[in-house]
């Protein structure tokens, strides 16, 4: 009896470290994004599956590797921003600083630069309605 109780404690530990960590994630995405308060919401986008490449050691992304991590994505008037757990990834407010494309069904890839616009990143993402995201992200940016 007292073995299965410990076994029981240590399974709800475990799933109470792993709640914590989730929501630790969750505020530290929103952090990195918030809504900026004058401009109007077109839509969030969270926790939505990246794959992302950069050019160069940024945040704690390798160059030239991919890497798994999930974002926030905010679609605001004559802003988009981008960001996971570890920073803000890319905060555009013009159609240059960052091109967005379908590569088929539910896939977008999403091309741009770092705030610091020293890092070019390449962001690879599934989302179901692809050329909606991506026209909502093109009308952002004019």
């Amino acid at each position: 009896m007292k073995i299965l109780v410990s076994i029981i404690i240590v399974i709800v530990m475990l799933f109470s470290v792993r709640l914590a960590h989730h929501f630790w994630e969750k505020s530290r995405r929103k952090f990195f994004a918030p809504l900026m308060p004058e401009r109007n919401l077109i839509q969030i986008v969270e926790p939505l599956a990246l794959n992302v490449t950069v050019d160069q050691k940024f945040l704690s992304f390798h160059p030239n590797r991919n890497h798994r991590v999930l974002g926030r994505l905010v679609i605001q008037d004559s802003c988009v921003q981008l960001s996971s757990s570890t920073g803000i990834l890319i905060r555009a407010t013009a159609r240059k600083e960052l091109e967005a494309k379908t590569l088929g069904t539910q896939r977008i890839v999403l091309l741009g630069k770092s705030p610091s616009s020293e890092v070019s990143l390449r962001i690879e993402c599934a989302f179901p309605q692809e050329k909606l995201l991506v026209q909502q992200i093109n009308q952002a940016l004019q």
